[in-house]
């Protein structure tokens, strides 16, 4: 939050029967200022640039602080909530009717800028996220501080598309009538995760040296989940001329398997100065652990487990001219996705 900030609001129109509004306000909630708010919002009403596609969104982001008389305090909480509902923009033409004529494959020769070769009322992109932030930090003295946060994020997604299908190569995906067929897939997403962060800083000088060290610990701990299937489409279309046949019945989404992942961070790092030269020094040891669904009752879930100690260093130099040359190297740790090898055995991590 600004305690300074500005009223804004915004009010815009445009093609494609755009309609748009947004305020932007803030600022002291007290007299003495300890208490402060912002509040962003914004709304659009729109269509997309192709026949029976849209372009819609909304958004809410308030935030709101608060300090201690003498300003060692600090805590910070930020929303957001965020809705979409648009229209998948690919619709894999031919090139025959858009880089060069479809004449003698289609039933005319260029195609419409705003042809729309998906199914109304089918095609979609809907997606909705939520997510609340909050972050904390305290100085105790000129040396020591500490910093925290945590964070949950959740969304949705609703995606629905209908497109040029790939085939009839040697008609430039057109049916020999000049009709095309279409292809279709469904797809419903949904996550949920929290992080969070907490670590204490210490700025000190120890003879000629003046450091920069770090200690904190960090979290994940995130479910995730990908459903899918195919669309079937009733019959083929002109794309000329299109009339538009529905969907063959409702599309039958295939339960994924659901993923869960819970990471554990411990870390440290010291920067180190000593006139121009600056050494940076870092260690950190992470614990992750994935549980994939298997639809198996007596093992309803792939567990992997693994850890890892990474390291960094990098040096650098300030010369007078400008100039900073620096030398660096870093370790990094990446678990695969759980599962066994053609041997049986658990994939290892991907280490750099």
């Amino acid at each position: 939050p600004d305690p300074e900030a500005p009223g804004i609001v915004q009010l815009e129109v445009g093609s494609h029967n755009l309609f748009q509004a947004g305020i932007d306000t803030g600022g002291r909630l007290d007299e003495a200022g300890r208490f402060t708010y912002r509040l962003v919002a914004f709304g659009r009403d729109a269509n997309g640039q192709v026949d029976y596609s849209r372009d819609d969104a909304a958004a809410i982001m308030p935030s709101n602080a608060w300090s201690s008389p003498d300003e060692a305090t600090k805590i910070t909480l930020l929303g957001l909530y965020q809705k979409v509902e648009t229209s998948p923009m690919i619709q894999c033409f031919s090139p025959s009717g858009t880089l060069w004529s479809a004449e003698g494959h289609g039933n005319g020769d260029f195609l419409d800028p705003d042809t729309f070769v998906g199914e109304p009322g089918f095609d979609r992109y809907d997606a909705e996220r939520r997510s609340v932030l909050l972050l904390g930090e305290h100085r105790l003295n000129d040396m020591w501080s500490f910093a925290g946060r945590v964070r949950y994020i959740a969304s949705d997604v609703d995606y629905r598309h209908a497109w040029w299908a790939y085939d009839n190569y040697d008609n430039d995906r057109y049916n020999p009538d000049g009709t095309i067929n279409r292809e279709a897939q469904a797809a419903l997403n949904d996550s949920h995760s929290w992080t969070g962060d907490a670590h204490a800083r210490a700025d000190f000088s120890l003879g000629p040296t003046t450091h920069t060290a770090i200690f904190g610990a960090s979290f994940t701990n995130g479910r995730f989940n990908y459903d899918s299937g195919v669309a079937p489409t009733r019959g083929p279309i002109d794309p000329f001329n299109p009339v538009y046949t529905g969907m063959d019945g409702d599309v039958e989404i295939i339960d994924s398997s659901e993923m869960a992942v819970r990471q554990t961070s411990i870390y440290a790092q010291d920067r180190i100065s000593y006139g121009r030269a600056t050494l940076d020094l870092g260690l950190r040891h992470d614990w992750i652990e994935t549980d994939v669904q298997t639809w198996n009752p007596a093992n309803p879930f792939d567990t992997q487990k693994d850890a890892e100690l990474s390291t960094s260093a990098a040096l650098l130099y300030r010369f007078d001219n400008g100039i900073v040359p620096y030398l660096s190297y870093s370790e990094s740790f990446f678990q695969e996705v759980a599962g066994a090898g053609a041997g049986g055995a658990p994939f290892e991590p991907t280490r750099g």
